[in-house]
């Protein structure tokens, strides 16, 4: 769409070299460009005139390039040349870059056009993100009712970590997801399922405050670690691969206990997890905590049904079952 826009700005008012770059103002990025056979890939603050642009967040007109000293030369010999800020309710959403070659300067009737091109393509791109943001969000919530729904259907530990581990590897788009369960009997912390990692992890035990399972334990509340260091990992997985470098852990907790965490990750080089994917992860733990308070519930009753609460002995209708089962093989 944006390269349509560049067209539109080439034919209609002769900006035969033009870019566009989106980010905020620590970084952007191009995303369209025309009449160059090259363009800077991308620029922050402190690089050329586009830097002092996104610092001082005004528009930019150099008449003479070479009489700027911030200017950065790129692959066409630039005469002059205006950038000008997006800027829409006070966000920084990137910058249109036009440039002359030859003899066409630009003049003060040039800056007043292309602020108001660039004014114009700023509310475009911010209506454009606010769009793509609601359609995100959305998408979003049914995948979180369909991974409720999901989770739901069953009641066996072992099974339910599983599906849970790989359903929030698929909705949230990880590299790795790691469910660590509350374990009834012993009262520990123990990884009952990984997508997306050594296999081998499942069954040691993670204590309180190690990694970022151990700390979402022990602290309740969302770990969130953008550069998982070796020495950050549980000890008692340290000896295996660790296969992501950007992770989330997520408390669950269903009537004010711990009943696990989820370790969320993204290997080197992947996209860090953004506001509404973080949103997205506490919605899925949520789910995933009711479903394993459920699945320890319906063991338990499964358990009073068999055994007598006070002296732990197996009551009559556990030998009626153990009976049926005896005579069963016999017949057989």
């Amino acid at each position: 769409l944006l390269g349509r826009v560049l067209e539109v700005v080439a034919h209609r008012f002769g900006y035969t070299h033009a870019s566009i770059y989106l980010g905020d103002e620590s970084r952007v990025e191009l995303v369209a460009q025309r009449g160059y056979p090259d363009a800077i890939a991308a620029f922050d603050p402190s690089l050329g005139v586009a830097g002092r642009v996104m610092r001082e967040r005004r528009i930019a007109f150099v008449p003479d390039v070479s009489a700027d000293p911030d200017y950065v030369p790129g692959t066409i010999q630039a005469t002059s040349l205006i950038t000008a800020p997006f800027i829409v309710d006070g966000r920084f959403l990137g910058l249109l870059n036009v440039e002359t070659t030859g003899a066409r300067r630009f003049d003060e009737t040039d800056r007043s056009l292309v602020n108001l091109v660039s004014t114009r393509i700023g509310i475009s791109i911010a209506l454009g993100q606010s769009r793509q943001a609601l359609a995100a969000r959305a998408k979003l919530f049914r995948d979180v009712g369909d991974f409720s729904s999901e989770v739901a259907s069953s009641l066996a530990i072992e099974p339910l970590a599983q599906l849970i581990v790989r359903a929030v590897a698929r909705v949230i788009g990880a590299d790795m997801v790691a469910a660590t369960l509350l374990d009834r009997e012993s009262g520990r912390y123990v990884l009952r399922a990984v997508h997306g990692g050594d296999q081998r992890a499942v069954g040691r035990e993670i204590l309180p405050g190690e990694g970022l399972a151990g700390r979402a334990i022990r602290d309740r509340v969302v770990a969130v670690n953008e550069a998982v260091a070796p020495d950050g990992v549980p000890r008692s997985v340290r000896d295996l691969e660790m296969p992501f470098t950007h992770g989330v852990g997520l408390p669950l907790i269903r009537d004010a206990v711990v009943v696990g965490a989820l370790t969320v990750g993204r290997a080197a080089g992947g996209a860090r997890f953004n506001e509404l994917e973080r949103e997205g992860l506490q919605l899925l733990a949520g789910h995933a905590a009711l479903a394993v308070a459920n699945a320890y519930l319906h063991a338990e009753l499964t358990e009073l049904a068999v055994r007598d609460p006070l002296t732990g002995l197996a009551n009559r209708r556990h030998f009626d079952d153990a009976l049926d089962r005896i005579l069963a093989v016999h017949r057989r």
